[in-house]
């Protein structure tokens, strides 16, 4: 029986037309080494084989099953219906390896905290295999007293998280209007709402990148973070600083900090190493806390020829990750 040391952890999988890789993500939460688990999954309105792979588990899967609502509508149908006093997301094309849950639990219980989560790391995994050294969890995960200012400039939490049941209902679940940033937004409200995350940096998850043009798709992820930060300015407009309202005007006006260095590297793509120097020092302004953004917009400034460098490196990543690009800087 599950034990304050040892609570019930519900593994939650919102699952839309998922039938290609359902079974490696079920399998994956169902042979996890920490033994108190129950797994959820949604069927959020999928005509593929997806209601027929969940119910071939039986007994092992409770599902919900309803009309499609989106990623943060199946998501928060799932976890109204789980047990736990642990909540554990997991997406229908990912795959927790078997001490991905007992090491979440292991940090969450260590931290001591009534209002601490979890954000683990996880292996990037192409079409190709698994990407040597590509992980999910950005460098120099921020402190407790450094996550409201971060959270303002990029979402520091990875999809792959362990969370008390508790903070889902008080910052009231995922935002079902929402299409892209779903799960920022949510992560914003909790932090600004007094949570605070802990990490997990081993890698005991795969997450999957299936490749393709991405250019239409971050449009809407640049847009979605500007959403976010609507959120955060009027829910929580009497509890920011100066300086974090400063922070979020300057964001509003000036867009997304990963906007700027994705139209940095298109622009070293195509030799253009001038205006890559201006979309980098406009990300570094907007990402203060990156020691990589602003090494490499100082870089772009001083030693022009250090264009050249990046853009072999980005070529190699581009073929490591099967990923393919409109130029989309007019």
């Amino acid at each position: 029986m599950p034990s304050p040391s040892q609570p019930l952890v519900s593994i939650v999988i919102p699952c839309y037309q998922a039938q290609r890789f359902l079974g490696a993500a079920v399998t994956s939460a169902l042979t996890q080494t920490y033994p108190h688990i129950e797994v959820v999954a949604t069927d959020d309105g999928s005509s593929d084989r997806t209601p027929e792979l969940l119910a071939a588990y039986g007994d092992l899967v409770r599902v919900v099953t309803q009309d499609n609502k989106g990623l943060p509508g199946a998501r928060n149908a799932a976890i109204h219906e789980a047990r736990g006093e642990l909540i554990c997301l997991l997406d229908a094309d990912d795959i927790l390896l078997p001490p991905y849950v007992q090491a979440a639990v292991d940090v969450w219980a260590a931290a001591g905290s009534p209002r601490a989560f979890v954000t683990c790391d996880a292996l990037l995994m192409s079409a190709a295999g698994i990407v040597p050294g590509r992980t999910v969890l950005p460098s120099g995960t921020p402190s407790p007293d450094r996550q409201r200012q971060h959270i303002l400039e990029n979402n520091f939490v990875s999809g792959f998280a362990v969370f008390p049941r508790r903070m889902w209902e008080e910052v009231g679940g995922y935002d079902e209007s929402m299409r892209v940033c779903e799960d920022y937004d949510f992560w914003a409200r909790a932090i600004y709402g007094g949570w605070r995350a802990e990490y997990v940096t081993a890698q005991h998850a795969l997450y999957r990148r299936v490749s393709g043009t991405l250019s239409t798709q971050s449009e809407r992820m640049y847009a979605g973070e500007q959403e976010v930060l609507r959120h955060i300015a009027e829910q929580y407009a009497d509890s920011l600083s100066a300086q974090e309202r400063a922070f979020v005007e300057l964001r509003l006006a000036q867009g997304s900090a990963v906007r700027q260095v994705d139209l940095g590297e298109h622009a070293l793509r195509r030799g253009d190493r001038a205006t890559a120097a201006h979309h980098f020092a406009l990300a570094a302004r907007l990402m203060p806390s990156s020691r990589r953004i602003r090494l490499k917009a100082e870089l772009l400034r001083r030693l022009p020829a250090a264009g050249s460098v990046y853009a072999r490196r980005l070529a190699t990543k581009d073929r490591e990750t099967g990923r393919t690009f409109e130029d989309t800087s007019s």
